[in-house]
């Protein structure tokens, strides 16, 4: 049985923030024969995950599974588009390519991609001034209380590394 499997964007498994306009999808594929190889894939995306308002819907004869790069309309700051990828592979001996099921669907989430997109406010502390004191990287903590008028829709948070959080 051919099946198609760990989809990927830009080498990452559901990546949020991705700021490249022409994101490069990859895929695997599984069979239960030998020397299987891909020979035409079709790669559909949509902006939502019944697939049912197609924005791109690619057919291709090629082997291609590694970083193939979106080739769609202009992709939109903030969006989420999903994706999903059939494929006709053949094994040694077969006379004809057999077609997969549909994969599992991944998806990938736009940041903001241009400066006019950003409408929020930073969370910081009040402007300091910057002094060797603070240069050596002592530790420090900052927080910041806020409030949100309305229903929340959706929340994301984007932090540096170094950052700990305490959601208590």
């Amino acid at each position: 049985m051919l099946k198609v499997k760990a989809l990927r964007c830009e080498h990452l498994n559901n990546p949020i923030g991705l700021g490249c306009k022409k994101p490069r999808l990859s895929w695997q594929i599984e069979s239960d024969k030998m020397y299987v190889s891909q020979k035409r894939f079709q790669l559909q995306v949509s902006v939502n995950p019944t697939f049912e308002l197609l924005i791109w819907n690619h057919f291709a004869y090629s082997d291609q599974s590694i970083l193939f790069p979106y080739e769609g309309p202009p992709l939109e700051s903030g969006q989420r588009y999903y994706y999903r990828v059939k494929v006709w592979a053949q094994g040694a001996g077969d006379t004809e390519p057999e077609e997969s099921k549909w994969s599992e669907s991944g998806f990938w989430e736009m940041g903001l991609l241009h400066e006019q997109d950003w409408k929020a406010q930073w969370i910081t502390v009040k402007e300091r001034s910057i002094n060797e004191e603070f240069q050596t990287r002592a530790p420090f903590a900052t927080s910041k209380c806020f409030s949100v008028e309305g229903k929340v829709k959706k929340q994301s948070f984007m932090l540096q590394a170094w950052v700990c959080m305490n959601w208590s």
